[in-house]
């Protein structure tokens, strides 16, 4: 699980560097991969992989979001 930054004030900005970082050096082997997010990183997860175009979203098994806000 990755340490996200500035939890108590979080900029989508600041966390999709950290998404591109962590699934190019983690997540590019593997399969099946499941995530998970809650509250505001669910939101971020959602925002992330709809604007995803190159990531293969066969790799994925399942998103869950748990208690997931939309931001508007």
């Amino acid at each position: 699980m990755p340490q996200m930054p500035n939890k108590m004030n979080a900029k989508y900005a600041e966390w999709n560097m950290i998404f591109e970082s962590f699934i190019s050096a983690k997540m590019g082997s593997l399969l099946n991969i499941t995530l998970i997010g809650n509250s505001l990183g669910g939101c971020f997860l959602m925002k992330y992989f709809s604007e995803q175009n190159s990531f293969p979203k066969e790799k994925l098994e399942a998103i869950h979001l748990v208690a997931a806000c939309i931001e508007e």
